[in-house]
């Protein structure tokens, strides 16, 4: 009886290693997904946001350029303590790490959010906006699959996937400032 009792354990024990990782289907690049407690992915909310630039103090303080989004909070909600899994389909041979960006709202207010993409001081030099990027652990699951994990502990707030075409923090921005932007974002709550 103990014989066919280590056995079973082995077996599963075996069979719990063995597993692979289900990789989910996704239809669309370029458009994060999280997968939901009963296996399933569903999609972030799709927000359309605009560019938006602040100057501080005529100029003199230097300006902020911003993705504006036109509500106050995201409808997609999760809890700070049970945060989850994202996946994304990518078409392209560039490191996922350098076009996948997290980053938490800068201004959440009634009517709508923004979400920095740079500072600029008035001698023209670009100041650091590390504050609101959030760290993230990228996995290749195939060719274009990739599992997303939050990599650090976030605080309560908005949070947005930001465009995954390329923006050059010295202020060009490789499509028209006046073209709308797709955001991917969710809210976290206590």
């Amino acid at each position: 009886m103990k014989t066919l009792s280590i056995a079973i354990l082995l077996l599963l024990t075996i069979k719990s290693f063995s597993q692979e990782e289900v990789i989910p289907k996704i239809d669309y690049d370029n458009q994060p997904y999280y997968l939901k407690s009963d296996g399933s992915l569903s999609k972030l909310e799709r927000a359309e946001g605009a560019m938006a630039a602040k100057l501080k103090g005529m100029g003199i303080g230097g300006s902020e350029m911003f993705i504006k989004v036109f509500n106050g909070t995201s409808n997609v909600r999760f809890s700070k303590n049970n945060l989850p899994v994202f996946y994304v389909k990518l078409s392209t041979s560039e490191d996922p790490e350098t076009i996948i960006k997290l980053s938490k709202a800068s201004q959440v207010e009634k009517k709508h959010r923004s979400f920095l993409l740079r500072k600029q001081g008035l001698t023209g030099n670009v100041k650091s906006n590390q504050e609101n990027n959030i760290r993230l652990n990228i996995t290749k699951l195939t060719d274009e699959i990739f599992k997303i994990e939050i990599a650090q502990n976030i605080e309560i707030g908005e949070y947005s996937f930001m465009p995954f075409k390329s923006i050059d923090l010295q202020g060009s921005v490789a499509y028209s400032a006046t073209a709308s932007q797709i955001l991917f974002c969710f809210g976290i709550d206590e």
